[in-house]
């Protein structure tokens, strides 16, 4: 009998092909931990088969774990770990292989062969590593059976599994896959805050933006025509645009948003979250959402040929990931620069020229001297809010497990004439 490990095409639907060529950053401690390439194959309403790949991190394995019913390989998934950069020895076979009637996206299978070729070139594989990986691959391939059987829709395992597989097509997936991202795996990258500071936040914006826009002797609107554009820099599951919504109806400096048109832009890393949203806004034409990170976004193409008073006023809010310590602002080696929230700041001002930047920060923030930053000193002004609301988060809007981290808002706005 020959052994299957060594034939792809008689492989099951998934496998696990390289480690540790993208890293999952944990927030509180700042440690980092190597993602898992985890290849899947599927079969589409058209018998077709369709392969795709995503980066895992080790909760992503440890949450599909815990509703199996076998047991995990957890020593050999150390001893591959451990090992971490390496790829299988017949990664290429793998990873090419479509089957006669592939649907797998063309992009996203070029977007893995150019992270191969620029990472791979430090490959820790060795033969004794071989049974692990087949441990590995087994259990992976059990659970996915067992998640096909199940019988209910809402199946618990059925349901992670699904999670564990999400987006796991197209090229969007293999440039800002979850376990890349910062926010995935940290403490807070899942949390949302409480509602009622939700609301606090967008009330503290539109004030703001009121008091800037409007003169100080009869409350004219001094920024003529121009647009609002509100924007969320980690959007997460929308809640924070939601409650925009709400609360621009109900606000008292409302009208002015309203008798402006507005658009508002989520942007998040996380491939499930933006899908979910562009479900739940869907029929919101004033809504849009991307997936990217918000530190290398940049305003429309088309703003550049506007002349200066035609350009939408920025208004940035939301609540940054609460990453802190050193290496996170690269050689900058200011305050904001080594803090991930004030970068969020930072690329608001710096990018996008916000009018106002309202931030659910870290209580930490409050104690940043900003008038030593020189851009802060001269162009803009701040202040610091308590919340009003105890300060807890809730893991994918779910209240029975809340985690509470010392918050508060800051609210920058811009000095002088729009």
């Amino acid at each position: 009998m020959s052994d299957t490990r060594e034939e792809p095409s008689r492989r099951g639907r998934v496998a696990i092909l390289a480690c540790g060529y993208q890293q999952v950053q944990i927030a509180k401690s700042g440690n980092s931990f190597p993602a898992w390439l985890v290849q899947v194959t599927t079969t589409t309403r058209n018998d077709e088969t369709a392969v795709s790949w995503v980066w895992r991190s080790k909760r992503d394995l440890w949450r599909l774990a815990r509703k199996a019913s076998g047991t995990f390989p957890k020593a050999a998934w150390t001893k591959l770990g451990s090992a971490a950069p390496w790829k299988r020895p017949d990664f290429d076979a793998y990873a090419t292989f479509k089957g006669e009637e592939s649907s797998s996206s063309s992009e996203g299978y070029e977007n893995l062969q150019k992270l191969m070729d620029e990472k791979s070139s430090e490959n820790n594989w060795q033969p004794i590593m071989k049974k692990s990986l087949f441990q590995i691959d087994q259990f992976l391939q059990k659970v996915a059976s067992e998640a096909q059987q199940a019988k209910k829709k809402n199946d618990p395992l059925r349901e992670c599994w699904n999670d564990f597989v999400r987006g796991a097509s197209g090229s969007e997936q293999m440039n800002h896959n979850a376990a890349s991202s910062p926010r995935v795996g940290n403490a807070l990258g899942q949390y949302f805050c409480h509602p009622s500071n939700a609301r606090q936040l967008i009330s503290t914006a539109l004030l703001r933006l009121r008091k800037t826009i409007c003169s100080d002797d009869n409350g004219d609107d001094r920024s003529g025509n121009k647009p609002i554009f509100f924007i969320e820099p980690s959007c997460g599951y929308g809640q924070i645009i939601e409650s925009l919504l709400e609360v621009t109806v109900k606000s008292p400096d409302s009208p002015l948003v309203a008798a402006k048109n507005f658009q508002l832009r989520g942007i998040d890393l996380d491939v499930l979250a933006i899908e979910k949203c562009r479900e739940k806004f869907k029929d919101k034409d004033s809504v849009e959402f991307v997936l990217s990170n918000f530190l290398k976004t940049s305003p429309p193409d088309e703003w550049a040929v506007l002349p200066a008073h035609e350009r939408p006023m920025v208004v940035a809010l939301g609540g940054p990931p609460y990453t802190a310590g050193a290496g996170q602002g690269g050689s900058d080696e200011s305050s904001m620069g080594r803090d991930l929230p004030m970068q969020f700041v930072r690329h608001a001002i710096d990018a996008y020229a916000a009018v106002v930047v309202c931030f659910l920060m870290p209580a930490r923030c409050e104690r940043v001297d900003y008038v030593k930053e020189g851009w802060v000193r001269e162009f803009y002004e701040y202040e610091s809010i308590q919340l009003e609301a105890p300060s807890v988060f809730f893991f994918q809007g779910n209240d029975s497990d809340p985690v509470t981290q010392p918050s508060i808002i800051q609210c920058f706005w811009r000095k002088g004439e729009m």
